[in-house]
């Protein structure tokens, strides 16, 4: 037991298909809906493509998307941690 409190990390998560969106689907609730939560920021970096289904989630729930690989440099620079899930870019 610790009562050391982290600061909260800005994320960017990669994805683009039915598989990551579970994943950003749990990181937008344990952003969102946890008291004292551990995210502070949550963006998203996805594929252009209309049909892509991260793209989509992200717009639903509001989120900061930048697109692959159209980002600006100084970006990355602005997170803390990259999660990475099924994103078949890198």
């Amino acid at each position: 037991y610790s009562t050391t409190r982290r600061k909260p990390l800005n994320i960017v998560f990669f994805g683009s298909d039915l598989f990551s969106d579970t994943i950003l689907e749990h990181l937008y609730r344990r952003w969102k809906m946890t008291e004292n939560s551990p995210i502070d920021n949550l963006e998203v970096m996805t594929t252009i493509s209309s049909s892509n289904i991260i793209r989509n989630r992200a717009e639903t729930l509001q989120l900061k998307t930048h697109l692959w690989p159209q980002i600006d440099p100084l970006l990355t620079r602005s997170f803390d941690l990259g999660i990475l899930a099924s994103f078949g870019q890198l």
